[in-house]
């Protein structure tokens, strides 16, 4: 919901876009850690499970960046 919310918060031009966008990642961080950190999931479904996580948390991060750079370039109010 995080990202939904700072996603509209982008359209809206809403400086709090940002702090969600981090919310966002900072989530799917910590929900890709258990499946492949703590319960051993790399060994088992191999380095090709890792390519979509991987790439939800690239989107996380460049969003997040996009919004922190909206706020310092005054785009966000």
């Amino acid at each position: 919901f995080a990202g939904t919310l700072g996603a509209t918060g982008l359209i809206m031009r809403k400086k709090w876009a940002a702090p969600l966008f981090l919310l966002s990642l900072l989530s799917v961080l910590v929900q890709f850690a258990y499946p492949f950190i703590i319960a051993g999931g790399l060994t088992t479904l191999g380095a090709t499970a890792l390519i979509f996580p991987a790439f939800i948390i690239l989107v996380a991060i460049v969003q997040w960046r996009f919004a922190v750079a909206g706020r310092a370039n005054k785009w966000l109010a």
